[in-house]
């Protein structure tokens, strides 16, 4: 849900849903795990599901109770952070263009 809250002066702008709240917890966990970017399952399920082929370097970091979760989330990073012209990162970003051209973006 995206939405503005509060008085004309004061006005919030915020989303909310259960992706934000997986997002944020994600985000939290990235110290305790020591990377500096981990994915959800439901990303890597969008991008085909597939870590660890050849076209996107993802690794699996195992399964973790999320704060405020019932149950258990597959946590993802990549395997190392791409570097600008790198060979990987290009088939990186191919791979990504390919596979996610069919999802659509919320409306602003």
């Amino acid at each position: 849900m995206i939405g503005s809250f509060g008085a004309a002066r004061r006005r919030v702008h915020t989303v909310l849903g259960p992706i934000v709240n997986t997002a944020l917890q994600l985000r939290n966990l990235t110290a305790e795990l020591a990377y500096p970017v981990l994915l959800g399952g439901g990303l890597v399920k969008a991008l085909g599901g597939q870590p660890d082929t050849a076209h996107i370097h993802i690794k699996n970091l195992g399964q973790f109770l999320l704060p405020g979760a019932l149950q258990p989330s597959s946590v993802y990073t990549l395997r190392y952070i791409l570097q600008p012209g790198d060979p990987v990162e290009l088939r990186t970003i191919a791979y990504l263009q390919q596979h996610t051209a069919g999802i659509t973006k919320p409306a602003a």
